[in-house]
């Protein structure tokens, strides 16, 4: 069933918690889900470069993908991202 937050905030947390263990295949350190988040989404980048959508170009994914290397090679480099988690339902 769909998740209301508003009908039990605390069944809703378990399936949450339930779902993002089951989608977990392996267990990452930090720096390693990091490394691997970022190569989904340069992954995306570059599959959207490649059929001309996005305003970038495959060069210039392959630039900023090499100045992340070089940022975290100089230990220069922070990864932070910031997730949504979005429920909604239709009224009725």
């Amino acid at each position: 069933p769909p998740l209301h937050p508003a009908a039990n905030p605390t069944r809703n947390n378990q399936k949450i918690t339930e779902l993002s263990h089951r989608t977990n295949v392996r267990r990452t350190g930090l720096a390693e889900a990091a490394d691997l988040r970022l190569r989904e989404v340069a992954t995306a980048i570059r599959s959207a470069a490649d059929q001309g959508l996005g305003g970038v170009t495959p060069t210039e994914v392959d630039r900023w993908w090499s100045d992340l290397e070089a940022a975290d090679a100089a230990d220069e480099f922070l990864f932070s991202e910031t997730a949504y988690i979005v429920t909604a339902r239709l009224p009725g």
